[in-house]
């Protein structure tokens, strides 16, 4: 597969200390952005989201600046080969959009079978449109910051030892995988089918971005993800504590997975058709 945008790593400024000075800065950068929410306590579940998204981004400004100021390169090339001009906002918001309409049929689909598991979960409408401002506002940043670390830097510097795009896709969708562990769904539905879920996920976004070789429709597919499960649907134990328009009471954590994965392909298919998909496999 030619000039996908792991191939960009192949130009930096790099070494393994410029690697370890890098991935260092941010992770240390991350962890200084939990210290707010550890010192400061309150049952404000827009507060508590806040808190809890403020280490994204302290990450994602550390990151790109260590990717600028030691490896020396443009941010663009974090989201697209360097050869394409400007990076698709176009694009970014069709994987937005898609995902979500995708997701609000899947869970209408999930309603269908388990009715009685839903409920309203909205006291104030005032509230929820809060909670939605924060939403929109902050969680792209979260999953932006996932998306350039994991799938991006990550992913590229891999690529630069392995030489191999499919082998760096494997091991840094263990890696996002992994980093859920700490998540309340994991303990709650089980370690083993929570992280095939969470890997599951990671290759996904990681695949559609070799192929599409670029990352926006993986930054559009996340952001819509977790905005869905942050401000419209949410069901108990989940990785956000925030009162959502819709709750629901028990998930049926494998008949959720295989909808995900349904949907998935869908996903795909759509994506294939628009972008010409087969036309740039077939180029290579």
């Amino acid at each position: 597969m030619n000039n996908h945008y792991l191939n960009n790593a192949l130009s930096w400024k790099n070494s393994s200390i410029r690697f370890c000075l890098s991935l260092t800065i941010t992770v240390l950068f991350f962890i200084l952005g939990t210290l707010p929410g550890k010192f400061i306590i309150t049952n404000n579940d827009h507060l508590i989201l806040v808190f809890m998204l403020i280490p994204f981004a302290t990450g994602m400004l550390s990151l790109l600046f260590s990717v600028n100021r030691i490896h020396r390169i443009g941010i663009k090339d974090l989201f697209v080969h360097s050869s394409v001009s400007h990076i698709n906002l176009q694009k970014i918001l069709f994987g937005f959009v898609l995902w979500f309409m995708i997701q609000t049929i899947l869970e209408f689909i999930m309603f269908m079978k388990y009715p009685d598991n839903y409920e309203f979960g909205v006291v104030s409408v005032v509230s929820w449109l809060e909670l939605l401002l924060i939403g929109l506002l902050l969680i792209p940043i979260q999953t932006s910051f996932e998306e350039l670390f994991i799938r991006s830097y990550i992913m590229q510097q891999l690529f630069v030892y392995l030489r191999n795009p499919w082998i760096s896709l494997g091991l840094t969708s263990i890696l996002f995988a992994t980093l859920h562990f700490g998540n309340p769904e994991t303990s709650h539905y089980g370690i083993i089918v929570m992280l095939g879920y969470y890997l599951l996920a990671g290759f996904l976004m990681g695949a559609i971005s070799l192929i599409d070789k670029g990352l926006e429709l993986a930054l559009g597919m996340h952001a819509a993800n977790n905005i869905y499960a942050a401000c419209f649907v949410s069901y108990k134990n989940a990785a956000f504590s925030t009162t959502t328009l819709i709750n629901v009471d028990e998930l049926n954590v494998y008949y959720s997975i295989s909808l995900f994965t349904f949907g998935a392909v869908i996903f795909l298919i759509i994506c294939a058709v628009r972008y010409h998909w087969f036309n740039k496999i077939e180029a290579n």
